[in-house]
Parts: structure tokens; sequence; C-alpha cells
């Protein structure tokens, strides 16, 4: 098995970029966004509190049905969580405004947020924001390390791995192999099953 270091753009194919949408601070990164060239299979492990936020509500959904996944859209700040019908419908319109910008279907996008509980996502910012990474996205590692760094998971002597780091979600794609969050599996059409049971046993985790 090949081992692949770095961040979220170290395998080939996957772009990265961030920016400052001002969410909850000002003039700091605040909302990244991860694109693959090629649809990706996708595999997640859950809290099995029984109060979930809505971003996770939203990402297990697309685990569980097999929905392949080419982007994800990272926020920090405020967290969307407690927040009711209206925390699934800002996952909806943020998947819609980046299948609008990335020509995608909104049903692949994955939406992750963490922050402020019982606080609405501002969506001017996040669409505003989504349209302002698109035409950066990158594939150099800089990025892949400043999109790690919105969701605060890039410390200071820990090496950053990918996907996982940001969604704790598993994509693979092809025709390479990838580490995800300590997760290695070869992209040569490995049924979605066989990769969650992977990313379950590697973590310690079960999906629920």
């Amino acid at each position: 098995m090949k081992y692949i270091d770095g961040g979220v753009t170290a395998p080939q194919g996957f772009k990265a970029a961030s920016c400052a949408a001002n969410i909850k601070y000002e003039n700091r990164d605040d909302m990244a966004l991860i694109y693959s060239d090629t649809v990706c299979k996708a595999a997640g492990t859950f809290t099995r509190n029984v109060v979930k936020a809505a971003p996770v509500t939203w990402d297990q959904t697309i685990v569980k049905n097999n929905i392949g996944v080419q982007a994800i859209v990272v926020n920090s700040g405020i967290a969307n969580a407690c927040t009711g019908d209206d925390g699934i419908q800002m996952c909806i319109k943020t998947a819609m405004a980046a299948s609008s910008a990335l020509h995608i279907p909104y049903e692949g996008v994955l939406v992750a947020s963490t922050g402020v509980i019982g606080m609405p996502l501002p969506l001017d910012k996040i669409q505003a924001g989504i349209q302002s990474m698109v035409p950066i996205l990158s594939y150099d590692n800089e990025a892949g390390t400043k999109a790690a760094k919105v969701n605060k998971l890039a410390r200071e002597g820990r090496p950053l791995s990918v996907n996982a780091d940001l969604t704790k979600m598993a994509a693979v794609r092809e025709p390479m192999y990838a580490r995800f969050a300590d997760l290695t599996v070869p992209n040569d059409g490995t049924p979605e099953e066989t990769v969650q049971k992977i990313l379950e046993a590697l973590t310690g985790e079960v999906a629920s």
C-alpha cells in the first residue's frame, strides 16, 4: 500500500481553496472548499447522539445512500447546530450554491460546520464565500493546508491528513491510492460497503 503525505490536495485530482467570509469574525479564513475532478465514493462515522447538527444529518444521508461526492463546503464560526428545519434548509442552500458554481449535482456536496451552537448561518456570506473560492481552487499543498486550518485541525507538530481531517469522511477516486485520516484504500472500484468497513475498523467507530 502507498501512503500519501500532505494535506487535502495530496491525492491527485483534489483542489482546495479558503477565504475570509466574515461569518463570525473579521479578516480570518473561515470557509474552505474542497473539490474533486471526479465523483468520489464516501464513507463516514457519525455521532450516536440523538441530537445532531444539521450538517451531520445532511452528510449522513449522502453517505448512507451511497451518493457520489464531488465537493465539500466547510465553515467555522457558526456550527449550524440546534437550528431545526432551518438548519437543514441551510445545508441544502449551501449545497445548491456549490452545485451552481461548480456545475455538479447538489446531492454530491458535503457540508461541514463548526463554531457557536444555536445561531443561524448567514446565507449571503456563505454564498459569497463559495463564489470567491471557486476561481482560486488549486491543486497545490499550500491551498490544502490553508483549507485544513479553517477547521482548526492543522495544529503545530501534527501532520495533516486529507479529507477526513475536515469532514470525518473518506473519499475514494480512481486511479490512485489515497490516505484519509489513517485510512488507505485502493481506488480500483472498491464497493462503498468495503470502504465503510475499512474506515470503521481504523477509527474504532461504527456509523449509526
